[in-house]
């Protein structure tokens, strides 16, 4: 006659394991806490370069462009001059800076292209106020240059 399954768990022994594995200690609840801990920390860091946003410089300079549209010329004419420097290249930057203290020198200093020193260095009065308008799509363009 076959056991009844109730007779045969009956008759199996008892689990015997080392006595050092029976006791959880507050050292092996706080080694499991750390590596649960570093663990997270380092899916979440792996996690966030994969989600960064690359920051789109082009965005940020027209952004900026458009809030200096309403200030006053000067003011305009200065934070485009602003915008201009942090877009030079990383080797001019590393260079030490030194002030400007002609056309010449604020061409030098600032990309050519856009035209910018002659305007910021012009005298009030001597000739025609610069084109900020035409500054700003000159900045634009260097800002796409320098993007890529």
């Amino acid at each position: 006659m076959p056991m009844q399954p109730d007779a045969l768990v009956a008759e199996l022994r008892p689990l015997k394991l080392p006595a050092e594995l029976s006791a959880v200690t507050s050292g092996d609840v706080l080694a499991a806490l750390a590596i649960g801990i570093l663990a997270a920390l380092l899916v979440a860091a792996l996690a966030r370069l994969v989600a960064r946003r690359r920051r789109d410089r082009r965005a940020e300079v027209a952004a900026a462009l458009a809030a200096l549209r309403g200030r006053p010329a000067e003011e305009r004419l200065y934070g485009q001059a602003l915008l201009l420097r942090e877009l030079r290249p990383a080797t001019a930057s590393r260079r030490p800076r030194q002030a400007a203290n002609t056309a010449e020198e604020a061409e030098a200093a600032i990309p050519s292209e856009t035209g910018i020193g002659a305007a910021l260095y012009r005298p009030p009065g001597a000739g025609p106020a610069p084109d900020l308008d035409a500054l700003d799509a000159r900045i634009l363009r260097a800002a796409r240059r320098r993007a890529g």
